[in-house]
């Protein structure tokens, strides 16, 4: 019987096994990304003496604005691992701090020659029910908590509060003062071993006395009042 030879045709791979390939563009992109990547997280975690000595080598060695466009570049690069998540610093919501305070807001009365003084009746600094405590002030914590940094927005509420407590046994309101207490968390260990939360001892300071008369007003808010209602705020498009 004549031998019967069985051949295989091999055919070429179908062109959609190459399409399915990125482009080389876009295998650039990303070997470029993972570099950028895996440099991010190299420089973030190398221990802090080793770039702020590079960095002190910069402005030993280099002129000012050289120097300078360094350690801006390495912020920039450093706050883009941070945004992106490549470092090993984490954090939610904002930084805890070390130490509780409260604002205690005091108006002064004064018609030239009898002067009084007022802890004004606000939340959180007066006699308030479980109910309002619980559910009605924590708005006035927010509130505080917006205007401790700001002292134009404490100058503007202080004469709004000039404005609700104008008189007081007889007295015009003249000034508003602002006193902060503050006292400070004990380190977790030393809490465990004395077995409280806070220090004794408060600290407080008055801040901010603003003058509430007509007369009293300071340039700085006059300029920013005017400021705010001479034009209209810019619209973002």
């Amino acid at each position: 019987m004549p031998n019967l030879i069985t051949t295989t045709a091999h055919s070429d791979p179908a062109p959609q096994d190459f399409e399915s390939l990125p482009s080389l563009k876009t295998r650039i992109a990303l070997s470029a990304a993972t570099v950028a990547i895996l440099s991010m997280i190299l420089w973030c975690n190398l221990p802090d003496e080793v770039p702020a000595e590079l960095l002190a080598a910069a402005d030993r060695n280099l002129s000012p604005e050289a120097a300078y466009r360094i350690r801006y570049g390495e912020w920039l690069y450093r706050y883009a691992a941070h945004i992106g998540g490549f470092d090993n610093k984490w954090q939610m919501y904002g930084g805890q701090s070390r130490f509780n305070w409260r604002y205690t807001i005091t108006a002064h009365y004064s018609d030239g020659d009898r002067t009084a003084s007022r802890v004004l009746p606000l939340p959180r600094q007066s006699e308030r029910s479980w109910f309002q405590a619980t559910f009605v002030d924590y708005k006035e914590a927010k509130f505080l908590l917006n205007i401790y940094n700001d002292r134009l927005a404490r100058e503007t509420y202080a004469r709004y509060l000039a404005r609700q407590f104008a008189y007081h046994e007889g007295l015009p309101v003249s000034q508003i003062s602002y006193t902060l207490s503050i006292q400070y968390i004990l380190p977790p260990i030393v809490a465990v071993q004395q077995q409280r939360l806070l220090e004794p001892d408060v600290l407080s300071e008055v801040i901010d006395v603003f003058d509430v008369t007509v007369e009293g007003i300071s340039d700085h808010h006059r300029d920013a009042v005017t400021e705010l209602t001479s034009s209209p705020p810019a619209i973002q498009l």
